[in-house]
């Protein structure tokens, strides 16, 4: 099974507003934090709901066949590019709203988180979400993969 689905959001470093400096305020450092709590919480209610709508009951009945993963590839795209640390860390939000609408932990071992980015023009953001299943054996040859090209 393949399934994908663009979500309308920016994905951006959650530790964006840490970068202000010493010239920075108390106050203008708190509204940012209450400004960028909203966001993450519009980002995984709005990722919960689309799912909800469109396709958790199908992958909820796919995490309980045995023997198979779901493996959830998340893309960022966008002109610049993130780190990776920061490319997780901004996708937060989305994978713990993916996780919701399972009805799953995000730590739960039948899913595998995967982060990959696409340079686009400028103004152009979004996200892509890749649902794969796969067995374990298929699971095993993609990570062995993926190590070759980092390494």
């Amino acid at each position: 099974m393949r399934l994908e689905l663009d979500l309308p959001f920016r994905i951006e470093s959650l530790n964006r507003s840490q970068r202000l400096g010493l010239k920075a305020t108390i106050a203008k450092i708190r509204g940012q934090r209450f400004a960028q709590r909203g966001k993450v919480k519009r980002q995984r209610n709005g990722t919960h709901m689309i799912l909800k709508t469109k396709l958790a009951g199908q992958l909820r009945a796919r995490l309980l066949r045995e023997g198979e993963r779901l493996v959830i590839t998340l893309t960022r795209r966008g002109p610049g590019m993130l780190d990776d640390d920061n490319l997780a860390a901004g996708f937060k939000p989305v994978r713990d709203g993916i996780a919701d609408a399972l009805g799953v932990n995000d730590s739960n071992p039948m899913l595998r988180w995967f982060y990959a980015q696409e340079h686009t023009g400028r103004g152009v953001y979004s996200a892509r979400v890749l649902f794969e299943t796969m067995t374990r054996r298929e699971l095993g040859a993609r990570l062995a993969a993926a190590e070759e090209a980092s390494a």
